[in-house]
């Protein structure tokens, strides 16, 4: 079996590891093995012994469960034992599943190691895979980030040779509203929409920023600026009001903003930075524009997503995480740039055809996030990556094109591309409801600047 069809088993570095698609805190285990039996049940290596005997429940920090099935096999020529974990319901939450440590290897009379992939066959199981924690993050990131290479990167859109066939679009009389519009790709979307003729209103945190933005670019109507914290949803709610109270409509949207935070920041809203500034605050400004009409009959919503979002399922109660000892910044924003595309079909649901809700996400582009949040990845990916014109290609491609609504896929070089690799990050519709309902339930606990609080199942509830 292939790392790429276990894909829910991908730790995300210490402490931290996924099983089916849920990710299961507390496990700092040195290793990873998965093994089924023949009718394809899946288990796990809980703990492998030296001559002393097997580990007990609690001498490494588990908890009893009843729920766990557990065979234990003896490797009297080595002293070792083997004892397999049989896995709770996909579905169980993250507070039953139980830590299950997995020592190192140990060593019998002989020195040589007595592996999973000798014992197992004991049990009547066969050995899916046996990696450890570092060798699987290791060879999994190579082979995503090699694997996507060729289209992700600045080959692939010069492959398409997309630079020579620039978007031929007149956007007079059209107004856009751009959110992350000082710097990186939202900057030159405005560039680029402005010198098209649209009148643009640039929105993100810094004022100065915004208004060297506006001196930069002089187009046939002047660019407004709007200064709103995009992570406070009270400051997303009064820019709304604002621009209700000048009149008028707005028909492209760009939901451009977002961060990959490494460092765990709460607001004083009581919620995660990048999840409210990634996701929820998409949403509140989509929801209020459109509540306010101020999304004209026609218009088009865009927007930014990742292809990070390629390696994690929909899972809707690990978005906000406020505990800053689960906080891994890399796998937050994929999982908020997977519910992107969730949210973008749950919109084209819910509003359409009225408005039209696109998803794309531009590549691998060289942005300052890049250089302050992956540095790594900048430096061996630095040469191959995309300019922020590239990057903004899409964009405008789609604004300018308003293909239909799609019920699937996600846009990357003026082509739909499928959102999903495998099975294993498809969602069903329950997880679907649960991401509307958790959104529009932040939503309103966060109305009036208090803590919010995690929604309750009583929330109100969204149609797909």
């Amino acid at each position: 079996m292939s790392l790429s069809t276990v894909g829910s088993f991908l730790w995300r570095g210490r402490g931290r590891r996924l099983v089916d698609g849920r990710e299961c805190i507390g496990h700092d285990a040195d290793r990873l093995v998965v093994i089924e039996d023949a009718r394809g049940a899946r288990a796990e290596i809980a703990q492998l012994s030296g001559a002393d005997g097997p580990h007990q429940p609690g001498d490494s920090g588990e908890a009893e469960d009843d729920d766990r099935a557990e065979d234990e096999d003896v490797d009297e020529g080595h002293g070792h034992s083997l004892r397999t974990t049989l896995q709770p319901p996909a579905r169980a939450s993250e507070d039953t599943l139980p830590a299950a440590r997995v020592p190192p290897p140990s060593f019998g009379r002989t020195g040589r190691e007595t592996t999973p992939w000798e014992l197992a066959p004991r049990l009547g199981y066969t050995v899916v895979i046996e990696i450890s924690d570092m060798s699987h993050r290791i060879l999994t990131g190579i082979k995503f980030f090699l694997g996507f290479a060729p289209r992700f990167s600045r080959k692939g859109f010069e492959r398409r040779g997309l630079g020579e066939q620039p978007v031929e679009a007149d956007f007079r009389d059209q107004r856009w509203l751009v959110t992350g519009a000082s710097g990186g790709i939202g900057r030159e979307i405005v560039a680029q929409a402005v010198s098209r003729g649209a009148g643009v209103t640039a929105v993100a945190r810094s004022e100065a920023r915004l208004q060297a933005l506006k001196r930069e670019f002089n187009g046939p109507v002047e660019i407004e600026v709007r200064a709103a914290d995009l992570s406070l949803r009270r400051e997303v709610v009064d820019l709304a009001v604002a621009l209700a109270e000048e009149g008028g409509s707005f028909e492209v949207l760009i939901n451009n903003v977002g961060v990959l935070l490494n460092e765990h920041v709460i607001t004083d809203e009581g919620l995660e930075t990048s999840f409210a500034t990634n996701l929820l605050n998409h949403f509140v400004l989509t929801e209020e524009l459109i509540a306010r009409d101020l999304l004209a009959r026609g218009s088009v919503v865009i927007s930014m997503s990742s292809g990070g979002m390629y390696t994690t399922p929909l899972l809707p109660e690990q978005l906000n995480v406020t505990d800053p000892e689960r906080h891994d910044g890399v796998a937050a924003y994929a999982r908020h740039k997977r519910a992107q595309v969730e949210l973008t079909h749950a919109w084209n649901r819910r509003h359409g055809p009225d408005v039209t809700f696109h998803v794309m996400h531009p590549g691998w582009v060289d942005t300052e996030g890049v250089k302050t949040s992956l540095p790594g990845f900048r430096l061996l990916f630095g040469p191959v990556l995309r300019t922020v014109g590239q990057g903004a290609d899409t964009a405008i491609w789609l604004a300018a094109e308003r293909p239909p609504m799609a019920e699937e896929g996600i846009w990357l070089d003026r082509e739909l591309q499928p959102e999903h690799l495998g099975d294993h990050t498809r969602a069903d519709d329950e997880r679907r409801i649960e991401l509307m309902e958790k959104l529009e339930g932040w939503r309103l606990t966060t109305s009036d600047g208090g803590t919010a609080k995690e929604p309750s199942p009583e929330s109100p509830s969204s149609r797909l």
